[in-house]
């Protein structure tokens, strides 16, 4: 018997053995220290600015109507989420770009309230998207999340999803 009135006792001695090197793999399972996740303050500004650049040709992408730009940054599996609850697939997104409405009817488009938040891999990118037509006073604005993910190396985004207006 043991000190605490039990006895672990195994049939055959493989059992032993694999109990001898499971038991202090699970006893030391415990979460990492918050350390181990933090990534070196040069490489995160790095991600940072390339988070950046990203957006910024995007909105150079939706501004031209340029396809290829759009199609170097969404991801194969992109979804576009709208005020309305539908969605948009890359390919689709893709489409309306090719067919150079904006060109018909120029505008630009400008970043507000830039927020970069990088988790490893993933990233989410916040900000206000105030629209407006050259010559006039007129202006509309939608707040913006995206949503991206680094796979071998590259960002792309994966989710753009507006966000409702904050309360005042």
């Amino acid at each position: 018997m043991s000190l605490f009135g039990a006895e672990l006792k195994s049939k055959s001695r493989w059992s032993r053995i694999i109990l001898l090197l499971v038991f202090p793999v699970l006893t030391h399972l415990d979460v990492a220290p918050s350390w181990a996740f933090q990534t070196p303050a040069n490489t995160q500004q790095k991600d940072l600015e390339i988070l950046r650049q990203l957006e910024e040709q995007y909105l150079r992408a939706e501004v031209e109507d340029d396809a290829t730009i759009a199609g170097t940054i969404l991801a194969d599996d992109y979804v576009g989420l709208k005020g309305d609850g539908t969605t948009l697939t890359k390919a689709e997104v893709l489409s309306r770009l090719g067919q150079h409405e904006r060109r018909r009817q120029p505008y630009q488009v400008t970043a507000t309230a830039m927020h970069e938040y990088l988790f490893g891999d993933s990233a989410c990118v916040t900000y206000t998207k105030v629209y407006s037509r050259p010559g006039s006073q007129a202006a509309y604005s939608e707040n913006v999340l995206h949503m991206l993910a680094r796979r071998n190396g590259i960002w792309r985004l994966q989710l753009s999803s507006p966000l409702p207006a904050p309360r005042q």
